[in-house]
């Protein structure tokens, strides 16, 4: 298999964060800022990659599977927009988005959501406090958002309080010419690392590492055509 256990986990982790985030569901469609959230524009997936990926490639399949996962990071965003039942609690009155605080209780537990901007970023801030059934928070900040003010980068954190120590990140730069992303999956000793190159003439390069030990590479051309390199069972291909 071109992606071993350590690797398909980052992908999981992508999926179930992606469309099971908690205080989620319900959301509103309140535009806190002008631009988009978290990631840039869809990357698109080359003819030919697809045509691969769709033969049975698995380098191939890696690549589509991992583009996929990184347009999919942009329903994260949903965390840091309030719930129909969160109350605005701090706002100045000249601009209720502008620098605000809502604030819900959800099982036990009462979020924080903080909004703040400086001249050339916005800020997001989640924070919970209370205790469920199993769990205890103490201001633990959940995730933590940040994005350019004009669209040319951004970051995304999310802690875990069930697994001490366990977190998710990523951030990422855009110019006219290529977007670059770097997803960490783990903790400060046991963590898998993703960095991803595209262009925007479609070519682009994937490296997947276990810790920090590089496990995996793809790099593809404009064309959809590329090559492929599991390090951890010596395999490789191409398409």
């Amino acid at each position: 298999m071109f992606l071993n256990k350590t690797s398909m986990l980052l992908l999981l982790l992508v999926a179930m964060l992606a469309f099971g985030c908690s205080s989620s569901d319900n959301v509103t469609n309140t535009d806190l800022t002008t631009g988009d959230l978290v990631t840039p524009d869809e990357i698109t997936v080359p003819a030919n990659l697809q045509a691969a990926a769709d033969a049975g490639d698995e380098g191939a399949q890696a690549i589509v599977q991992l583009i996929q996962g990184i347009d999919e990071l942009d329903s994260l965003s949903t965390m840091m927009q309030p719930p129909p039942q969160a109350t605005v609690i701090d706002a100045p009155a000249f601009a209720p988005t502008a620098d605000s605080s809502w604030q819900w209780d959800e099982n036990g537990v009462t979020y924080t959501l903080t909004f703040t901007q400086t001249s050339t970023e916005y800020q997001w801030d989640l924070v919970a406090d209370g205790s469920t059934q199993v769990f205890t928070y103490d201001n633990f900040t959940v995730a933590e958002m940040t994005e350019a003010k004009d669209g040319s980068s951004g970051s995304f954190a999310m802690y875990f309080i069930m697994f001490e120590g366990l977190s998710m990140s990523f951030d990422w730069t855009a110019t006219s010419s290529v977007l670059t992303l770097n997803m960490f999956v783990g903790t400060d000793t046991d963590y898998v690392q993703m960095n991803a190159t595209v262009n925007s003439d479609g070519s682009g390069q994937i490296l997947v590492y276990d810790g920090s030990a590089l496990a995996a590479k793809v790099v593809w051309t404009s064309n959809g055509n590329g090559q492929w390199w599991n390090y951890d069972t010596g395999e490789n291909g191409s398409f």
